[in-house]
């Protein structure tokens, strides 16, 4: 089952894809979703996907690991998502053709359990790096250097 969440330029297209294909019980497609329901269908995730070519920082990539789920980002220039997956610990970069992300969506879906667990143990190394305050006191040491 997949269930895309969000809207994007390509939310129109995708509908009618979906629909062409006749797989509409397969694939749930939900615009914004409040937090809690994110959080939730986030927890229920075998992986999360995150094909964007543009992505400025890459929460999707924490919060999944948060939840022990791994992930699958594009790589691309302009996608810091890529740059917070540590292949093989937390998920998979792939290059960004369908091909490639199919086959790395297949790779995690075959790891099942072990993925899990190594993108749990990937965010309680590398939470403390990525919190708001850590953040907050590399920009404030950044602005007053």
């Amino acid at each position: 089952r997949l269930c895309v969440v969000g809207e994007g330029p390509e939310a129109s297209s995708l509908t009618q894809q979906v629909e062409r294909h006749g797989i509409e019980r397969e694939v749930e497609l939900r615009d914004f979703v409040p937090a809690a329901v994110l959080d939730q269908k986030m927890a229920e995730a075998t992986l999360v996907v995150q094909p964007s070519a543009r992505e400025g920082y890459g929460m999707v990539v924490v919060e999944a690991a948060a939840h022990g789920v791994p992930v699958v980002v594009a790589e691309a220039p302009d996608n810091a998502a890529a740059e917070l997956v540590a292949s093989g610990e937390n998920g998979l970069v792939s290059a960004a053709t369908p091909a490639a992300l199919a086959e790395a969506i297949l790779a995690v879906c075959r790891d099942g359990a072990v993925s899990r667990g190594s993108a749990s143990a990937w965010y309680a190394r590398n939470r403390e790096r990525l919190s708001i305050e850590s953040s907050f006191a590399i920009l404030l040491k950044a602005i007053t250097a």
